[in-house]
């Protein structure tokens, strides 16, 4: 009689493990889908505005003019989009310290809809990432207004210090990974102690600063973005004749993915055009070395550096 029991014991104790592992199984394929869809769409997407990759001798005939046409794409403003009610342009034609800024050097321009109607330095703070040495006037003029101003510097032979009111220089090298002398993007939100606090405008100044920032923000384990109320970046164009597929893809995801963390595009002006020979049509008679005739090459111009202005909405 006892053997009975055990038995039927065991044998109902065998048919209730087997749905348990049939759900664990089960759960393993679908977590292999969902890694599988969701690979699938990055690399999609990482592809999709530019055809497959280049191969690595001959990278930037056929895929140059389109990656750089899709990268310009997402620098244009959209009409029916998040809109800024008033840009205001900080001029430095009125500063008269020669000391901080070249002559006829125009200053940036930013959204006045995301700071405060009350600027101090308790309720207005402003982050200004590797700024042109010769040039801090906006810096100067917006801790003259009452923001607390940082300026976070990678030239580290600089000194800390209070520069003029408000505004205060860090040599910090800014990066994704902390370091020596290497802060992340929340590593200084925790020294400047702005937890939960607004930053009112993040800005970017020599070339590959603006990378640098989105690579922080992404990366950041407090959600800086939800904070950051204005980015202003100078956007720098990447060659895509001179760097890798590689980098120029990233870069492009980078800034499209400002729109996930509630970023829009509100202001974009080309600051520096560049001219581009280009071949001339196949339908055209190249003509001898010898003859006077004209060129018949063309001259495209290309915006290489943007300034623009992401607003959080």
């Amino acid at each position: 009689m006892t053997t009975k029991k055990q038995t039927t014991f065991k044998a109902r104790q065998f048919t209730t493990s087997v749905p348990r592992d049939g759900l664990l199984i089960y759960a393993f394929i679908v977590t292999l889908l969902l890694f599988r869809n969701m690979y699938k769409s990055f690399t999609s997407e990482r592809v999709a505005f530019a055809g497959p990759a280049p191969p690595d001798d001959d990278r930037s005939l056929p895929y140059a003019p389109l990656v750089e046409d899709d990268f310009v794409r997402l620098l244009t403003v959209a009409k029916d989009g998040v809109q800024c009610r008033e840009i205001q342009h900080v001029s430095t034609k009125t500063l008269n310290d020669r000391r901080f800024t070249k002559v006829g050097l125009e200053g940036p321009r930013i959204c006045s809809d995301s700071l405060p109607q009350d600027m101090s330095p308790r309720t207005c703070r402003i982050y200004s990432i590797d700024p042109s040495p010769d040039n801090i006037f906006f810096e100067l003029k917006m801790g003259r207004r009452g923001c607390r101003v940082h300026l976070i510097t990678n030239i580290t032979d600089m000194n800390y210090g209070r520069i003029r009111n408000n505004s205060f220089l860090y040599p910090l090298h800014l990066s994704p990974q902390p370091g020596n002398a290497h802060y992340t993007l929340d590593n200084f939100i925790n020294l400047m102690s702005h937890e939960l606090k607004n930053i009112h405008i993040v800005k970017t100044g020599v070339n590959a600063s603006e990378w640098r920032l989105l690579n922080t923000l992404y990366s950041s384990r407090i959600q800086a973005w939800k904070f950051i109320q204005q980015l202003r970046m100078v956007v720098h164009v990447p060659d895509p004749k001179s760097s890798t597929f590689e980098d120029f893809s990233y870069k492009y995801l980078l800034l499209k993915g400002l729109r996930s963390l509630g970023y829009h595009l509100v202001y974009s002006q080309p600051l520096i055009l560049e001219k581009e020979i280009l071949s001339p049509p196949s339908n055209t008679t190249v003509p001898d070395l010898d003859s006077n005739a004209p060129d018949l090459g063309m001259v495209e111009i290309k915006p290489k550096i943007y300034e623009t202005i992401w607003l959080k909405a």
